[in-house]
């Protein structure tokens, strides 16, 4: 396989007109790196470290600026020996994206078909998502040439579309290369570059040449961390590699030309600068658009299953709500109790008498006493159906999962969950149904997550308000939940003001946030001994900022292992 620093040869290829040797070539020398061993993560996970790395002497200060602010005390020994297991991860659609928009400032249109990032668990960027593929390598090379077809952004010089120009070629390419490739490209990669618009006609032609094999260059596509060399063990990241962990957490993208420029003076090589540098990036519009697309996937609205329309607009109004906190430097947990929501015509409509509008703004609040938080949004709501109709299990699995981290296992093997149990018939309530379902060696999983399903009954897979079932009209919702081992509750409200006081919740988003950082579900042991560390020094009202500073403060950020 290929590693930073290595060139993979790109040149003594003609390129023809039509370029089909041109793309045979790159075809050829991207899947043979991508064959390598890559299943999306080559150096794996699961294994524990025992070789401490290094940690700063006093432990840095995590603060978002205005607001709560916490200074975890000294690390326990323990702590100083984590590490985050590294490995290549491919990036996800949006990544490449914005990457690609940010480094050439072209627009790439289809990528979530050619970069699949399935189902999450419950992020898109888990790696065992992302296998290679000659049909990925074919699907990129087609990204590749349209994108090269654009015309190129404003740059330090201007690219002729008649003539060649040697100087501002490389000064191009070098500048685009730095940026794809997350790193100074060397003298002989960017050779390798400008060879292959040796037969080109024009400056603008050779720049596309180079922007096309770097679009299909491993490194562009793979996020790769091997430290100065590809030893087992535990390692210090190079700078670039700290600038790359730190731009996608925050931003979703690769790193700017000035974080590149802080790594290479050496500024990302303590968590003191490491933090200066993630607060600057919290500033920034991406950062604020990267937290709303980490709590859509957290919470599984990033896809709703609405009309168009309607989904645009159940969307806007949780992302209303998070941006909200997010920029107001809100206790993160104010999402699950909000007494207000931002609501468009068609929102409004949908919750009808359920809110009042607050003033002559977009501002509503509630009149549903049973209704608030997040967790009293059409976009969550949507979660844990069945068919056309929601499912108290999954629901009551969507909440213990997401909110609080609790494992919830397979049913019990020769058990068929959609077998109607003896005695139920299409009269039957549901309650009756799912209390004949949680019975025998189903009891165990089904008393710990079918009532806090039915306390959110009385809304429908839509977030409709509803007292009856609609199949059954005479079957009753009484919207009473419970939640193990004897709390009670009613409707989002009550269930969003139970999680908000829950120290579980606290810890579980920390052990999410890692799970978003390492683009792994299954978290190893040096995984979870990081994310019980950040989750130990949250305060009560932590806040967004605060949750990802406590993360990129840790030593383990500046360190990798392979096995």
């Amino acid at each position: 396989m290929s590693l930073p620093g290595q060139v993979i040869p790109l040149t003594g290829m003609a390129v023809t007109p039509r370029r089909s040797g041109f793309r045979r070539l790159l075809a050829a020398t991207t899947f043979a790196f991508l064959s390598a061993g890559c299943d999306g993560e080559i150096f794996g996970g699961g294994t524990t470290s025992t070789t401490p790395g290094p940690g700063p002497s006093a432990p840095p200060s995590v603060t978002g600026g205005p607001g709560p602010t916490t200074t975890p005390p000294q690390p326990q020994p323990e702590v100083l020996a984590q590490v985050l297991t590294s490995g290549i991860r491919r990036l996800t659609a949006a990544e490449f994206t914005l990457s690609v928009r940010n480094a050439a400032g072209v627009t790439l249109t289809g990528a979530d078909q050619v970069l699949i990032d399935g189902v999450g668990n419950p992020f898109e960027n888990a790696s065992a998502n992302k296998a290679p593929s000659a049909t990925l390598v074919a699907g990129l090379l087609d990204l590749a040439e349209t994108a090269a077809a654009q015309p190129p952004p404003a740059l330090s010089c201007t690219l002729s579309t008649t003539a060649r120009d040697p100087a501002c070629e490389r000064t191009s390419i070098s500048a685009v290369a730095r940026r794809l490739l997350r790193r100074t490209a060397t003298a002989a990669e960017v050779q390798e570059l400008l060879a292959l618009g040796s037969n080109a006609r024009s400056a603008r032609e050779a720049y596309g040449l180079a922007l096309e094999a770097l679009l299909v260059h491993p490194e562009t596509v793979y996020r790769l961390e091997v430290g100065a060399g590809a030893v087992a063990g535990d390692f210090a990241l190079t700078g670039e590699e700290v600038a790359s962990r730190l731009s996608f957490l925050f931003t979703g993208a690769g790193p700017s030309d000035a974080l590149l420029d802080a790594a290479e003076r050496g500024e990302l090589a303590t968590s003191d600068g490491v933090l200066a540098q993630a607060r600057v990036l919290l500033a920034s519009a991406e950062a604020q658009n990267q937290a709303l697309r980490y709590h859509a996937q957290l919470l599984s609205y990033g896809h709703l299953p609405f009309e168009a329309s309607l989904a645009a607009s159940a969307r806007r109004e949780t992302d209303a709500l998070v941006l909200s906190a997010v920029k107001d430097q809100a206790p993160l947990r104010s999402l699950l109790t909000a007494s207000t929501t931002v609501l468009d015509p068609a929102m409004a409509t949908l919750y009808g008498a359920d809110v009042a509008a607050d003033g002559s703004g977009p501002t509503y609040r509630y009149r549903n006493p049973l209704r608030a938080g997040i967790l009293g949004h059409a976009s969550v709501l949507s979660n844990g159906k069945k068919g056309d109709d929601t499912s108290p299990t999954q629901r009551g699995i969507f909440v213990l999962k997401r909110l609080l981290c609790e494992e919830i296992g397979a049913p019990p093997p020769g058990v068929d969950p959609d077998k109607v149990p003896a005695g139920i018939t299409a009269q039957s309530c549901k309650t009756e149904r799912y209390r004949a379902h949680a019975s025998g060696s189903c009891a165990g999983c089904h008393a710990r997550v079918d009532g806090i399903g039915f306390g959110l009954e009385n809304f429908d897979t839509s977030g409709r308000y509803r007292t009856a079932e609609a199949a059954n009209p005479a079957c009753t919702i009484t919207g009473d939940g419970t939640i193990p081992p004897g709390t009670t509750f009613r409707g989002p409200k009550g269930l969003g003001a139970f999680i908000a006081e829950d120290p579980r919740y606290g810890a579980c988003m920390a052990t999410q946030l890692v799970r978003f950082a390492t683009g792994r579900a299954a978290l190893d042991e040096n995984d979870r001994l990081l994310a019980s560390n950040v989750g130990h020094h949250l305060s009560k009202d932590f806040t967004w900022n605060e949750l990802l500073l406590g993360l990129v403060a840790s030593p383990a950020f500046l360190r990798g292992h392979t096995p």
